[in-house]
């Protein structure tokens, strides 16, 4: 399988101000423009509004936001003829009269704000659908535009200007090919408060080379940030157009961009989305488009989403890119190679606090949590000292004495939630993960409720190992000398039953037994009885169906190793007793190291692999195990169509394949030999499964009359 982990070159950072104060530039060195911006009708300053100095042909040549009082400095590159344009997000822009600034002059500008309010609800988006380059003033694209630019070009100045500082968390994170479920992720914050939430590449270099960019054997994705989105060489090469919203940007008006025909560098199309009522810009999507790998999937993109601070700068509150997991794959019966998405990498950064120079905190940002409770299964009594944990990340957190938890910092996604306790790992018993939805601003809450030891007992041996006066023995097996548990370890346990017999013992047997003449007399015959169980991958052992009240020995061995028999006693009411055995196997090396020596070895490391497999698939695979030369495992996908492969109890014959090498010769129409397995996965841990039915199984992988494919990935062990 061909799995790349591509990286993309953001910077991180945040830049944004308030100014509440004004410096006043040396006027002997420069021409200096002050001014005042008020409400045209209530004469009142109006603060947060971006000022524009312009020159002669409308170039921008100095730009600042207006203080709370309305006012304004910008300094003047030369004398000359400039006038003042102040852009307010929501209304028309307003503008000065023409004045000259002499060369070290300090002049005041007064200026009018428009209370035009510009009216985003009212446009037809779909009046207006044609995408053009530059569309022309006074056009419903043009007047949408016109506000998305207000916003990228204070966010622009925000990012260079350095007034603000902040902290960031950052995050890496995969997912499945849906993006829904997050199925690993790691964090962390920024150790030195930034000035930047990201800079992408400069527009020329994205435009000539596209935001997919070759770096060896790896794909570098970039994003744009508002310089490029604002930038004449990727306004020149992309065309506009208005989209209505739908899923999460329902309700929303945005301004959709796409790249012009004849372009062949890789490029993105994407979606500046608004408030039609504020005129505010909410967030940014693009997907990538013409991607070396042949990949067109929504997913694989990213997402920009944009946050005004008090008195106008504008920030990047956060940022992501999806980049594809690339698997190839060849059609059965052709030679023809074809890319198919795997999976997604996902990589972005959120603002948590905002702050200033000094470093005092101004604003602290909102993240997502999960908050609940971990109580017996009758809900009465708490547990304390559980730990909760997002599956496949490091979040985690324990239990207070209430039995409550929390864990905040979260990224927007869908995750799997689990908890363990002492209790529990004691008796080897995991607690099957539950999906949950974490949004920002809205706790998550999930409430656990522990499982009785009865239930556990019932999960972990067969109905008729559990029974009146018995129990499961439970434990690892570890090496004396480095605690390494031992994975393939057998662990014998015997006792002496008694049964007395049915008929009254012969006056012979009698005289022989000392016996007398009584004719009650009946004999007791003992016998040794026993169960004997393997370790699994993680060193554990489940002795079900065990005597309570009796005597009980207990060796482990591993290969030609014995260990002291231990004798024990469980207790008549106990349901399960936890003891854990040691063994001296050598030198010390790691038991893992040890491969399986002999075919009864490789069934076992078979059957645990199979054990992870069934275990990650879910209960749409069914998997059958059945003895022809050597044990064979028959991969049965439930709700698939049947087909003429049916062979073990209504098995419909699905194909398995291992980060991408197909198993069985057959297709499913023979099983998968225990080395076959013990091959292709070896040390390694199985960290996804996917499933396909039948006619899916038809479409993506090219496999012609199999009852579908259960499809594994693996990670390295370590």
């Amino acid at each position: 399988m061909n799995r790349r982990y591509p990286v993309h070159l953001l910077i991180a950072g945040v830049a944004a101000a308030t100014l509440t104060s004004l410096v006043v530039p040396d006027a002997g060195r420069a021409q200096v423009v002050t001014g005042r911006l008020v409400d045209r009708m209530e004469r009142t300053p109006i603060d947060g509004a971006m000022v524009w100095l312009l020159d002669e042909q409308d170039r921008p040549r100095g730009q600042v936001l207006t203080n709370e009082r309305g006012a304004f400095i910008v300094t003047a590159p030369d004398g000359g003829f400039y006038k003042i344009r102040a852009d307010r997000i929501g209304h028309a822009s307003s503008f000065s009269e023409l004045f000259q600034v002499m060369a070290g002059d300090t002049i005041f500008v007064p200026i009018e704000a428009e209370v035009e309010a510009i009216q985003l609800a009212a446009i037809d988006v779909e009046a207006d659908r044609q995408c053009r380059i530059r569309p022309e003033a006074g056009e419903a694209t043009a007047i949408v535009w016109d506000e998305a630019r207000k916003a990228l070009e204070a966010a622009a100045w925000t990012t260079g200007s350095g007034v603000y500082l902040y902290e960031l968390t950052y995050y890496s994170r995969d997912l499945d090919r849906e993006a829904r479920q997050v199925e690993r992720e790691e964090t962390r914050r920024s150790a030195v408060l930034r000035q930047r939430t990201f800079v992408s590449r400069p527009a020329t270099d994205l435009v000539e080379s596209g935001f997919v960019q070759r770096d060896g054997n790896d794909f570098v994705y970039y994003a744009p940030d508002a310089e490029v989105l604002l930038s004449d060489e990727f306004l020149d090469t992309h065309c506009l157009e208005l989209r209505a919203g739908r899923r999460d940007s329902e309700g929303l008006i945005g301004i959709g961009f796409s790249p012009v025909r004849g372009r062949g560098v890789p490029d993105i199309d994407g979606t500046l989305w608004l408030d039609p009522v504020s005129s505010e810009l909410r967030f940014l999507d693009f997907r990538y488009v013409n991607l070396e790998s042949g990949i067109r999937d929504d997913n694989v993109g990213g997402r920009v989403e944009f946050q005004p601070l008090p008195a106008g700068p504008w920030i990047v509150r956060r940022w992501s890119i999806r980049m594809p997991f690339v698997n190839t794959q060849r059609a059965f019966g052709s030679t023809e190679i074809r890319n198919v998405l795997a999976g997604l990498h996902e990589e972005g950064a959120q603002v948590t606090q905002v702050r200033d120079r000094g470093g005092d905190l101004l604003l602290e940002f909102e993240t997502g949590m999960v908050v609940g409770s971990v109580r017996s299964r009758y809900g009465v009594e708490p547990l304390e000292g559980a730990t909760v944990s997002l599956v496949g990340t490091s979040w985690e957190t324990g239990t207070d004495p209430d039995g409550e938890y929390r864990i905040t910092g979260l990224e927007d996604g869908e995750y799997a939630i689990t908890f363990r306790h002492p209790s529990l790992d004691s008796l080897g018993y995991e607690i099957e993960p539950v999906p949950v939805s974490v949004a920002q601003g809205t706790p998550a809450v999930v409430n656990f409720l522990a499982p009785n030891r009865w239930e556990i007992l019932t999960s972990i041996c067969r109905e008729e190992d559990v029974g009146l006066h018995t129990a499961a023995l439970v434990g690892w097996v570890d090496e004396m000398s480095t605690g390494t548990t031992l994975p393939g370890a057998q662990v014998t346990v015997t006792w002496t039953g008694y049964e007395i017999d049915a008929q009254p013992a012969s006056p012979a047997q009698r005289n022989r037994a000392g016996g007398g003449g009584d004719p009650n007399t009946y004999f007791i015959r003992g016998d040794v009885q026993g169960v004997q169980v393997t370790t699994n991958a993680d060193g554990l052992y489940v002795a079900c169906g065990v005597p309570t009240n009796e005597l009980l020995d207990v060796q482990a061995s591993f290969g030609s190793v014995d260990g002291r028999s231990v004798r024990i006693r469980i207790p008549r009411d106990a349901l399960a007793e936890h003891r854990n055995l040691s063994l001296r196997v050598g030198s010390g090396a790691p038991a893992r190291a040890v491969a399986p020596a002999d075919a009864a070895s490789s069934d076992e490391s078979a059957r645990d692999l199979v054990d992870q497999i069934r275990r990650r698939a879910g209960p749409r695979v069914r998997v059958e195990e059945r003895m022809s030369a050597g044990i064979e495992y028959f991969f049965c996908v439930q709700g698939g169509r049947r087909t003429e492969n049916e062979f073990v109890s209504g098995c419909s014959g699905a194909v398995l394949l291992v980060d991408g090498a197909i198993a069985q010769e057959g297709l499913g129409q023979q099983g998968v030999a225990s080395a076959r397995i013990v091959e292709l996965l070896g040390d390694r841990t199985v960290s996804r499964v996917r499933v396909l039915t039948a006619r899916e199984a038809e479409f993506e992988l090219g496999q012609l009359g199999v009852g579908g494919a259960v499809m594994v990935e693996t990670r390295d062990s370590g």
